[in-house]
C-alpha cells in the first residue's frame, strides 16, 4: 500500500473521529420535523446556542445536569424554561441579561427572528405549571360565599426564579443555585420588601460591592408583572434567611 494512499485513509479517519466527537459534545438529534417551518430555527439554535443551552427539540445539551457542578458559561435550559419572542430578541441583541456571558448579536436579522420565533414555540416543554386551585363547591342559597383562593405568593416566586435565570448569577440553598455572577442571596430574605423589589426593579439604585454596576440587567421590571415582582419578593423573604 503506497504511502500517499496510507496519508489519505488516515486523514479520513481523523475527520470522521472528529466529526464523531463534535456531534456528540452537547447536541442530539434535532426532533423538529424538515416539513416544519420552524425546522430550520432548530437548526440554527442548535449550531449557535447548543454549547450554552439545553433544548430537547433542537438536540441541544448544554446547560449544566448538576447546578452545584455547572460552569459559568452553563445557560439555561429551556426545556424548563419558557421563552417569549421578545425576551429572546432581547437577549440575542444584547448578549442575554447580563451582559456579561453571551456573546451579543450571536444570529442576526431574519436568522435572529426565526430563532426567536422557534425559542417562543418549543421552550419550556417540561415547566412546571402549578395546578389549578379546585373548584369551591356549590354555596347554599343564602349562605355567605367564601373567599376565592389566595395565590400561593412563595410558590409562584420559586417558579419565576427558576424560570428567569437567577440561579445563574446568584446563590440560593433552596433553589440549589450557586451562581457566581451576581452576589448571595442568602441572607436578603430578612431585608425590608420593598428594598427587595428595588433591587429588582433598579438593581443599581444599590451596587453591592467588589460587584459592579450594570451587571444586573435593569429589564425585570419589564418583563415580570407586578405579580411576578411580588411573589419573587415574598419567596426570598420566606426561603433566603
Amino acid at each position: 500500500m503506497g504511502r500517499q494512499r496510507i496519508t489519505t485513509i488516515a486523514a479520513v479517519a481523523g475527520a470522521l473521529l472528529a466529526s464523531a466527537l463534535l456531534s456528540a459534545c452537547g447536541t442530539d438529534k434535532i426532533q423538529v420535523a424538515q416539513s416544519d417551518p420552524l425546522h430550520a430555527g432548530a437548526v440554527l439554535f442548535q449550531q449557535r446556542c447548543s454549547g450554552c443551552h439545553s433544548l430537547t427539540s433542537a438536540g441541544a445539551n448544554g446547560s449544566a445536569a448538576n447546578v452545584r457542578k455547572s460552569m459559568r458559561t452553563n445557560g439555561p435550559n429551556f426545556n424548563v424554561r419558557k421563552e417569549s419572542y421578545q425576551r429572546v430578541m432581547y437577549a440575542i441583541q444584547n448578549g442575554g441579561f447580563s451582559g456579561a456571558i453571551m456573546p451579543g448579536n450571536i444570529v442576526t436579522g431574519a436568522d435572529a427572528k426565526l430563532v426567536a420565533t422557534f425559542l417562543a414555540k418549543y421552550s419550556g416543554v417540561d415547566a412546571h405549571t402549578p395546578p389549578s386551585p379546585s373548584p369551591m363547591p356549590a354555596v347554599a342559597a343564602g349562605a355567605a360565599k367564601s373567599a376565592a383562593p389566595k395565590t400561593d405568593l412563595v410558590a409562584l416566586g420559586r417558579q419565576v426564579y427558576a424560570q428567569n435565570g437567577c440561579g445563574a448569577c446568584h446563590v440560593l440553598k433552596d433553589a440549589n443555585s450557586v451562581g457566581k455572577v451576581g452576589p448571595t442571596l442568602q441572607g436578603v430574605g430578612a431585608d425590608p420588601a420593598a428594598m427587595i423589589k428595588t433591587s429588582i426593579i433598579n438593581p443599581n439604585a444599590e451596587v453591592v460591592k467588589p460587584y459592579p454596576a450594570g451587571v444586573m440587567p435593569q429589564t425585570f421590571g419589564k418583563i415580570l408583572t407586578a405579580q411576578q415582582i411580588d411573589a419573587l419578593v415574598a419567596y426570598l423573604q420566606s426561603v433566603a434567611r
